[in-house]
């Protein structure tokens, strides 16, 4: 990884900011922005986004304001330099809020791998890009190892910033509990204050079946996927012995998934990247 881009954090442009919502790839990114883009919309009176790739509410570091009535988030999947967030920069630097959400390992590195198979050409084995070995030129811009270098990097950091300072949301509690979720991250962002029932809405405006009908126009491949396998069944036995493996030597810490029991999980539904 560019050191210039592990050392992005220490820019002013991105901390002086309202907050920066960090996600683990394929863990349900678009999901969260969307509600939150449903939210904003309604609380400041802002046209409601056109799509859910719609970047107006939650930007991209490179994305210019459109809106600056609007608190300003930023989302990235950045890795930080262990300089970043240390106790004497902390000290001397003022951060912004972060907002990390996280996913099964197991289930991230599936979901990447299904979107890509909807690229023309594509020829590329599971058990191949589980263990990157794939030729030049290859479609995947987040490998395994660049997952791993994300959930060690900011398994550091959780300890360095601490409650105050970042909130750990998780993918599968945002399944299980979408409105409370959202609740609390509503909370922990300071924003004005939503009725229980508009929350419940907003929940209802960004289920998967609604989502689906606002894809972004221009897509390549879609962010919504409907499939009935579930995302274990993509590992032979032999796939998951090696990521097991990798995993208690690679992570420093799981952060509460255990990468070891392959005891299938809920049955699949369909999944927002």
């Amino acid at each position: 990884m560019a050191l210039g881009r592990s050392l992005l954090l220490l820019k002013p442009r991105m901390r002086h900011i309202h907050a920066h919502l960090v996600t683990m790839p394929q863990s349900g990114t678009h999901w969260l922005c969307y509600m939150l883009a449903l939210g904003l919309s309604r609380t400041f009176d802002v046209p409601a986004p056109a799509h859910i790739g719609d970047r107006r509410f939650v930007l991209r570091p490179q994305d210019r304001v459109i809106h600056p009535e609007l608190p300003r988030l930023v989302h990235s999947h950045n890795i930080p330099h262990k300089l970043v967030h240390s106790e004497l920069v902390l000290d001397w630097l003022r951060f912004p809020r972060y907002v990390l959400l996280l996913r099964d390992l197991r289930e991230t590195i599936v979901s990447q791998y299904e979107k890509k198979r909807q690229l023309p050409g594509f020829d590329i084995t599971f058990s191949d890009y589980l263990r990157e070995r794939m030729p030049l030129g290859h479609p995947f811009r987040i490998t395994v190892s660049r997952r791993f270098a994300f959930l060690n990097a900011w398994t550091r950091d959780i300890k360095r910033l601490g409650h105050g300072r970042l909130l750990l949301l998780r993918y599968e509690e945002l399944r299980q509990s979408p409105r409370q979720t959202l609740q609390r991250l509503w909370q922990f962002l300071d924003f004005p204050d939503l009725e229980a029932a508009a929350f419940e809405q907003i929940v209802a405006e960004a289920s998967k079946d609604r989502m689906a009908l606002h894809e972004r126009p221009d897509a390549v491949a879609r962010v919504v996927r409907q499939t009935s396998r579930n995302a274990f069944d993509w590992y032979t036995p032999a796939d998951r012995e090696y990521l097991t493996a990798r995993c208690q030597t690679g992570l420093t810490n799981w952060l509460g998934y255990n990468y070891a029991d392959w005891r299938l999980p809920p049955t699949a539904e369909r999944r927002v990247a």
